[in-house]
């Protein structure tokens, strides 16, 4: 009997180390048949014991699919300490800012600064249902990661933020004219911040005047997302 559970134990140890599909807590997934990725920087360095790539992704992808990704290029270097992977999305020919970050040190952890495809494709679910005449539908995914609707309904202007995490809220808004384009006030006392609406954007400014971010008008989530 004892032999017997011996030999289960080893069988289901042997059987949990060779799963390829895992990577520590992660299950890789498959990329998308249309998907690319390239490496644009390598920073690593012996003497610090690292090794450090910057990664340009030609879309959004998931949890999983990064860990895909991460396993591919940790098996493809020599191994130092430490093993950082720096994401970026390529928008309009060029790179924005790190959206995703991996690293080994020694186990595999990964930060998704900005939205994942499925999180993205949610937002846009939840913006369906705007009762009234939609003027613009925008999207920020570097400072509030929200989606931003835009919309008349009785001759009154509103903005819908809609949130990473599913929350949302609906303001009426006071418009005027400007050189910049329409700005956008809450009717309701607020902490100072407000909008200029132009043709392809919808700027987000504090108190002191100054822009902070900008929304960029929303293009459609590609389909089969992760």
């Amino acid at each position: 009997m004892k032999n017997y559970i011996l030999i289960l134990v080893a069988f289901i140890f042997s059987t949990s180390c060779g799963d390829k599909s895992k990577i520590g807590k992660y299950t890789k997934e498959e990329l998308p048949s249309e998907f690319s990725y390239v490496i644009v920087r390598d920073e690593s360095d012996k003497a610090l014991e690292k090794n450090e790539l910057y990664v340009e992704l030609s879309d959004k992808i998931s949890e999983g699919q990064i860990a895909t990704i991460a396993n591919e290029l940790y098996n493809s270097r020599d191994k130092e300490r430490r093993f950082y992977i720096f994401y970026t999305l390529k928008e309009g020919g060029r790179s924005n800012s790190v959206w995703a970050v991996s690293h080994f040190d020694p186990n595999l952890e990964i930060l998704i600064n900005g939205l994942t495809a499925t999180e993205e494709l949610s937002l846009k679910k939840k913006a369906d249902n705007i009762d009234g005449e939609i003027l613009g539908e925008f999207f920020e995914g570097e400072y509030t990661l929200g989606r931003y609707i835009v919309f008349k309904k009785n001759d009154r202007l509103f903005v819908k933020t809609i949130f990473k995490d599913g929350s949302s809220m609906v303001e009426e808004m006071r418009e005027s004219q400007s050189q910049a384009g329409i700005i956008l006030n809450p009717r309701e006392e607020s902490n100072g911040e407000y909008y200029i609406l132009t043709g392809n954007t919808l700027e987000l400014y504090n108190s002191d005047n100054k822009r902070f971010t900008v929304a960029k008008k929303y293009e459609e989530v590609k389909t089969n997302p992760k």
